[in-house]
């Protein structure tokens, strides 16, 4: 006799957006940043294991800043390579987007001085996202609420912001807020050696109360295309 499986109604607790293009992964990159291992243990009271994965999550989503690289250069049509297997999930605990906005609106350009031929970025582009390191804080009640009724209100924002010795810096004393979210990666269903990448597709998963603080950095740039359902 199989185990019985638990369901739980997630309406209206989750909000979804879809990246699509050949630069979403550029995009992604530039807007969220893995919150430190200080931040996420203090705010989930992690165990040394949950600290560990979350470090390997970290690592994983610095080598897709890699793979931008081989994106771009397909999109130029360079070379076709580089692009984690569809359906990868990768869990990740990042800060408050909000914190890192620039204050001007720009495209998001890969670093191509990066190197795109280190065994990671292989070994993600073959293998994917270790099981393991889908696990997210996402799906636990209460770590959802604890990260959205903590969250910064836009007043409190706008008023540090005013504080700032230069204006449009980091709010680097501003109180951290680790935010659990979930990364779907879809494969293109774009075909043509001129269209590579074109249908590429990254979901981006969030606890409710986090969308409108996501959504700015994302439409920040016009260089992706952003869709929004909610769970």
């Amino acid at each position: 006799m199989s185990n019985p499986v638990d369901q739980s109604d997630l309406t209206m607790e989750i909000v979804c957006y879809r990246l699509i293009g050949p630069l979403a992964h550029t995009v992604l990159t530039d807007t969220l940043h893995p919150a430190s291992e200080e931040t996420e243990a203090s705010n989930r009271s992690a165990d040394e294991a949950g600290v560990s994965v979350h470090q390997q999550q970290t690592d994983i989503f610095f080598l897709l800043r890699a793979q931008c690289v081989c994106v771009c250069v397909c999109f130029t049509g360079v070379c076709s390579t580089a692009e984690p297997p569809a359906g990868c999930v990768l869990g990740l605990t990042v800060d408050d987007p909000r914190l890192t906005l620039a204050q001007k609106r720009g495209k998001s350009v890969p670093d191509l001085q990066q190197s795109a031929e280190d065994s990671g970025v292989r070994d993600l582009t073959l293998k994917g996202v270790a099981a393991h390191c889908s696990q997210s804080a996402l799906w636990d009640a209460s770590a959802r609420d604890c990260v959205t009724h903590n969250r910064l209100s836009e007043q409190e924002l706008n008023r540090m912001r005013t504080e700032l010795l230069v204006p449009g810096s980091r709010l680097s004393d501003a109180p951290q807020a680790a935010v659990p979210l979930l990364l779907v990666h879809q494969g293109s269903r774009v075909r043509g050696e001129e269209r590579l990448h074109w249908g590429s597709v990254w979901d981006l998963l969030l606890p409710k109360g986090w969308g409108m603080a996501f959504w700015v950095p994302l439409v920040h740039t016009d260089t992706v295309c952003v869709w929004s359902t909610s769970f």
